[in-house]
């Protein structure tokens, strides 16, 4: 309420939709909702999606425009570009990891944990702003001093002022890309 300053929900966005972040793109009148759960409808690996949804009157009702997925593991944050022809998602990556057998340079056989790639993707963003093709991805590599640092993680991306860089601080790896 504009005059008193209370809060009223006026609607919720999908049963069992885990919200990481979300940005308003408020000219085009659009949230961009991240989601990181890892069920990505029966498929057997991560990912994770981002929700485009219009605000469609005064009184704040979204409509579902787009659901992208996310190529690497539980988007965390996204953000849109200043002249909104592009945006970055940071993914944390996720905790699974695997056991590859390695081959080692003496001939002999040993094994290589592997965890899923963290990583910042930029997406392409269409008139409407809908997200189009992912155009890039910067892969992040390395791990921190702690136990919990046991792999990177992108935690937070954000466009420079003049939306020529899109910088990322990494608590996995502690780093600022």
């Amino acid at each position: 309420d504009e005059q008193t300053g209370q809060l009223t929900k006026k609607c919720t966005m999908e049963p069992g939709q885990t919200v990481n972040r979300m940005h308003a793109d408020r000219e085009r009148r659009l949230i961009y909702a991240v989601d990181g759960a890892q069920n990505l409808k029966g498929l057997p690996a991560g990912g994770g999606h981002v929700f485009v949804y219009k605000i469609v009157n005064r009184e704040g009702h979204l409509e579902k425009i787009q659901e992208k997925r996310t190529i690497a593991a539980n988007p965390f944050f996204f953000e849109t570009s200043p002249d909104r022809k592009t945006a970055a998602a940071a993914c944390h990556g996720g905790k699974s990891a695997v056991t590859r057998l390695v081959k080692k340079e003496d001939g002999s056989y040993g094994e290589e944990i592997v965890y899923d790639d963290g990583c910042v993707e930029l997406f392409e963003l269409r008139e409407d702003g809908t997200i189009g093709e992912l155009v890039f991805a910067d892969i992040h590599k390395g791990s921190g001093p702690s136990d919990r640092q046991y792999s990177a993680h992108p935690h937070c991306c954000r466009y420079t002022h003049d939306g020529r860089f899109v910088v990322c601080c990494d608590t996995g790896n502690d780093t600022v890309q």
